[in-house]
């Protein structure tokens, strides 16, 4: 049995799942950012490990840009459940 029956608080519970699930992926940009932009502020003061270190920092990108289509995939899924669960409380109403 699932969780949240179809009724409006499942509506909620998936729809707050959405949120914060973009809320994180945010994060995870935002942070990956400030990563990014610390290590090119070292440059200078890290001589041989400068092009190791921005090696890792892109792998570290394309996880976040995989992680982020990954999450959008997860929340058009989201969507569609909702849209499920708002279309049977319709058909309920009438």
């Amino acid at each position: 049995m699932a969780l949240y029956p179809i009724s409006r608080e499942g509506v909620e519970a998936f729809n707050q799942l959405k949120k914060d699930l973009q809320d994180l992926n945010r994060a995870i940009e935002e942070e990956g950012e400030k990563l990014r932009s610390k290590v090119n502020s070292l440059e200078g003061g890290i001589g041989y490990l400068t092009e190791d270190i921005r090696e890792y920092l892109m792998q570290i990108q394309k996880n976040e840009k995989a992680s982020s289509v990954s999450i959008g995939t997860v929340n058009k899924l989201i969507e569609r459940r909702v849209q499920q669960i708002e279309d049977q409380l319709a058909k309920r109403l009438s």
